[in-house]
Formats: structure tokens, C-alpha cells, sequence
């Protein structure tokens, strides 16, 4: 068996396989915080909270666009993951390049409407010798702010207005409930 089919067969069992578990199937494992019933898994430590970001430029849609924050509780800590490349596989699966991760503390202090100052965070990536470990998430404040998704230069995906306002206070629910 090749990769390639490996992968088609191991996602079209993979559902059948969650509905016979009926512990998993009632709670999910993530939630995209856009769906309808996101709110009522805010508390849910057990399930991790996705953010898709908006792509910085829509003309340049290639392998590794798709950019996601998640908000994941691991043990007592409250970390963001971040990742780019998350598409939708011809199989019907997502992949996702992980970036990198950082504790969500430092950022759940901070008020993106109110704050006149902006803020860098480097993200930790345990894979040494990796291009991706210089991901950052930078905070840019004003009238109008944004969290962006960068390596060096190179903005991958960027979160604002609503969507903003609803990942600072997701960290902040988490973070109260860690």
C-alpha cells in the first residue's frame, strides 16, 4: 500500500470509527470558533478552540496558505498552537504544518482596543533545525488592530475585528478556568 491510498483509506474509516465511541462523538476534540454552538465549549478544557485566519493576500493562495491558531489547554497551561497550511485534502482530511506554540498568558493581559503599544511573542517550536522556528505572532495596536502570524518578514494570516475580540476573550476564559 502506497502513502497516497494509506491516507484514503485511513479517512474514510476514521469517522465510523469516532461514531462507535460515544464519549468522543458527544464532545468534540476542536471547535472552529465561527460554528453556530462554539460558545458553549468555551469552558470545555478538553476541547481546543480553532481561529482561521484571514489571509493577508488573497491573490497569493498557494501550498501553505490557510493559517490557524488554536487555544489548547495542556495540564494546567493554557498555550496557543499555530500552524499554516491548513487545507482540505482531496481525501477529505486537513493537514496542518505546526509552527510553533507559546504560553497564552502574556497575551490574555493584554487589551488589543485599549493598549497603545503593540506586542511580539516568539513562538517555540521543539523540532531543532527547522526553518519554521522563527514564527511569531506580533500584535499590531490602533484604531484598527491585528494579531498576525509572521516568519520573518512574511505575514501568513492575520485575525481582526471580531474574530480578534472573540480569541482574546477565549484566552481570557481559559486562562481564569486553568
Amino acid at each position: 500500500m502506497n502513502r497516497r491510498s494509506f491516507f484514503e483509506t485511513t479517512a474514510a474509516l476514521l469517522p465510523a470509527a469516532l461514531l462507535c465511541k460515544s464519549a468522543i462523538a458527544a464532545s468534540p476534540r476542536e471547535v472552529d470558533i465561527t460554528d453556530a454552538g462554539a460558545a458553549a465549549h468555551l469552558a470545555n478544557r478538553g476541547v481546543e478552540l480553532i481561529f482561521r485566519m484571514e489571509e493577508p493576500d488573497l491573490d497569493d493562495r498557494g501550498e501553505l496558505s490557510g493559517s490557524v491558531l488554536r487555544i489548547v489547554n495542556e495540564g494546567g497551561d493554557v498555550l496557543i498552537h499555530a500552524g499554516i497550511g491548513d487545507v482540505l485534502q482531496r481525501a477529505g482530511y486537513r493537514t496542518t504544518h505546526f509552527l510553533g506554540w507559546t504560553d497564552a498568558h502574556g497575551l490574555a493581559s493584554i487589551d488589543p482596543a485599549t493598549t497603545a503599544d503593540g506586542a511580539f511573542v516568539r513562538l517555540v517550536n521543539t523540532e531543532e533545525e527547522t526553518y519554521y522556528g522563527c514564527a511569531s505572532l506580533t500584535l499590531m495596536a490602533g484604531q484598527s488592530p491585528e494579531l498576525r502570524l509572521c516568519i520573518s518578514t512574511h505575514c501568513f494570516g492575520v485575525l481582526r475585528g471580531e474574530l480578534l475580540t472573540k480569541f482574546f476573550h477565549c484566552l481570557r476564559v481559559r486562562g481564569a478556568r486553568a
